[in-house]
Order: structure tokens, then C-alpha cells, then sequence
């Protein structure tokens, strides 16, 4: 069941404090199902007497969230017990609250939302104690007290392997999301200027909304620098752009290596008619930065920005068509000179 709950985790963030509220809301549902299957699943181990692990995910849930994301896991698991009432009912609902108790009050020896679910074996004390009193609800009913004594210990030891054994699962799981998303990462970056690469692009640019600027940027002369300087310097000036861009941007904003000489950026909430204000700013930047003191080179870029968005009373035009006009104002910026900002017109209307 543990292994069921963790496929779902290749979805989600890496680091558990980036849960959003939904994704922390499904994990809850899915605990939730997981002691009423294995409260169905358990065995007798004398008569009358019915062993299983449904206590495990509640002590997970609790270590992990605390007392009342442990109650509402164990919820319907006691309205299960509840609504088929007999004799064990209401000491299976005890041992239940017990059991959360005891692990509020240890949760913080565990910290489990911190560690990502590590569970040393030095810890193995505490996690008896989370489970010493399970069952313990058995002394109120007749000969509890020697119908406690036939399951206690084979009830705490397979509990404390059961929790183990669940957090190992889960510990294996985070490691290979975070492997995961690490990769991912690593294929979105580009690595010689450490900026998002054409994939991020994108992705980003499907993303795009009504109202924000793609900006294309074209390092003038590129070529030139690398026959004269050779590949090395070349490389130099890109990343001196890069870090420019990373530098003079705000951080709601987003800087590309979108292959070769040329970057892209999306800017986000620019009003209307600042973007060539922006754009000018950016190739000043850029202007202002010396690639190699020895040699003394300038490094000027062309720009093109286009805005997404449609005239009163049309639809937004697509993200790729928004690119397309904004690199025509880049090749009207080439074409003008060089070294120059260019904006496009607005969206002609769709017929």
C-alpha cells in the first residue's frame, strides 16, 4: 500500500515543504484508504483476536503532519469499527487515540516533514514507544488483560518493522524524486551560461499569458568575435550575457540561452509601452560590460520585443505567434543597424 501511495510522489516537488495545498490533500485521501485495507487484510492470531498493521500509516501520518492529519487518517477506519459495533469497537478506537497521542508527543524526535522520511535505527526506542500502547484498549473488555497479554509483543515488534519498513520505502521514493527532478533541471539548463535553455523556453512560452513580453536578443557580430578571439573568448562573451541579463532582470522575469547568439526573455507585469524602455535598458547592460580587459571588447546585442496580446474584442493570438512577431522586430533591429531596440506592432486582427 505504502509503495501504491509513493508512484504517485514522481509528480510532486522534490522537497516536501513545496506541497501545495492539493498535492498534500491527495496524499491525506490516500492514507485515509490505507488502514481500512489492511484492517480487512488482517489475521487472527487467537480467537477473537485480529492482528494487522492499520496503526502504521496513522503513526505516519502523525510523525509526519501531527495529531489531526493522524485523526483524519485514522477517521474512517474507526467509523468502519464503529458503524459495525461489537465487542472490540470501542477498544480498537482507544488503542487509536492512544496511538496518536503518543505520537504527538514524540513527533518532534522524529521530524520526519524535515528529513524527508529518514528514520534512523538510533531511533528505534522512540519508535517502540510510539506503539507501546497499541492495543492497550483490549483491558476494558472481559480478560483483557490476558487477551492483551497473547498479542501485545507480536503486535508492537510487527508495528515497529511495519513503520520501518514504510519510511524506508518512502525515504527510497523522495531519493528518486529528487534524482528526478535534478535531472530534469539539469536538462532545462544551459551549460555554458548556467541560464534556462531552449527547452525551458518552451515550455514557458505554451505558458505564456495575455499581457506579458517576449523579448529576443541577438549578440551583434558573433561570429567575427569568434574568428578574431577564437571559441574561448566567444564563449566569454556568453556568458558575460547571460549574467547581464540575470543581473539587470527582476526576478519575476525570465532570461533564456536560446541557442547560438541569441537569448530570449519573458517579461512579466511590464505595462504597456515600458517593454522598449526595458529592452533599451537591457542593451546598455550589455553595452556597458567589457568581455576580456586585455583586449577591451564591446559586445552591443539587437533586440526585438513583441507583447501577447489582441486588440479590443479579438482572442489572445498563440505563443508561437507572439515569438514570430518578436523575431521580426529582432530582424528589423539587425536590419536597421544592429546594436538597437525594436517593438513589434500589435497582433493584426484574426479574420
Amino acid at each position: 500500500m505504502i509503495t501504491l501511495l509513493t508512484i504517485t510522489m514522481t509528480l510532486l516537488p522534490a522537497q516536501p515543504a513545496e506541497l501545495s495545498s492539493r498535492q498534500r490533500g491527495l496524499i491525506v485521501l490516500c492514507m485515509c484508504i490505507i488502514p481500512v485495507v489492511l484492517y480487512a487484510f488482517g489475521f487472527e492470531l487467537a480467537a477473537g483476536l485480529k492482528i494487522d498493521l492499520r496503526y502504521v500509516p496513522v503513526a505516519l501520518s502523525t510523525l509526519w503532519a501531527g495529531p489531526l492529519v493522524g485523526l483524519l487518517v485514522a477517521t474512517p477506519l474507526l467509523l468502519v469499527r464503529l458503524l459495525n459495533f461489537n465487542a472490540g469497537s470501542l477498544p480498537a478506537v482507544i488503542s487509536m487515540v492512544m496511538l496518536i497521542l503518543v505520537a504527538s508527543l514524540l513527533r518532534r524526535k522524529f521530524n520526519l516533514a524535515q528529513q524527508s522520511a529518514a528514520l534512523s535505527w538510533k531511533k528505534w526506542p522512540y519508535v517502540v514507544l510510539v506503539f507501546s500502547l497499541s492495543g492497550i484498549g483490549l483491558l476494558i473488555s472481559p480478560n483483557g488483560l490476558s487477551r492483551l497479554a497473547s498479542i501485545y509483543l507480536p503486535l508492537l515488534l510487527l508495528n515497529t518493522a511495519g513503520l520501518y519498513v514504510a519510511a524506508a520505502v518512502i525515504r527510497h521514493r523522495l531519493v528518486t524524486v529528487k534524482t528526478y527532478h535534478h535531472a530534469l533541471a539539469q536538462s532545462r539548463l544551459d551549460a555554458l551560461t548556467g541560464l534556462p535553455n531552449r527547452r525551458a523556453f518552451d515550455r514557458d512560452l505554451e505558458q505564456l499569458s495575455e499581457g506579458q513580453v517576449v523579448m529576443m536578443l541577438d549578440i551583434d557580430h558573433f561570429k567575427a568575435v569568434n574568428d578574431l578571439y577564437g571559441h574561448q573568448q566567444g564563449d566569454q562573451v556568453l556568458r558575460a550575457v547571460g549574467d547581464t541579463l540575470l543581473g539587470t532582470l527582476r526576478q519575476t522575469d525570465s532570461a533564456y540561452r536560446f541557442g547560438g547568439e541569441e537569448f530570449a526573455v519573458i517579461l512579466r507585469g511590464v505595462n504597456e509601452g515600458a517593454e522598449a524602455l526595458v529592452g533599451e535598458r537591457l542593451r546598455q547592460a550589455v553595452n556597458r560590460c567589457k568581455v576580456g580587459p586585455e583586449l577591451g571588447l564591446t559586445v552591443t546585442v539587437s533586440v526585438g520585443l513583441a507583447r501577447h496580446q489582441a486588440r479590443q474584442g479579438e482572442r489572445s493570438p498563440l505563443p508561437a505567434d507572439t515569438l514570430k512577431r518578436a523575431d521580426q522586430a529582432l530582424y528589423d533591429a539587425k536590419a536597421g543597424g544592429r546594436n538597437r531596440v525594436c517593438v513589434a506592432a500589435k497582433e493584426p486582427a484574426v479574420r
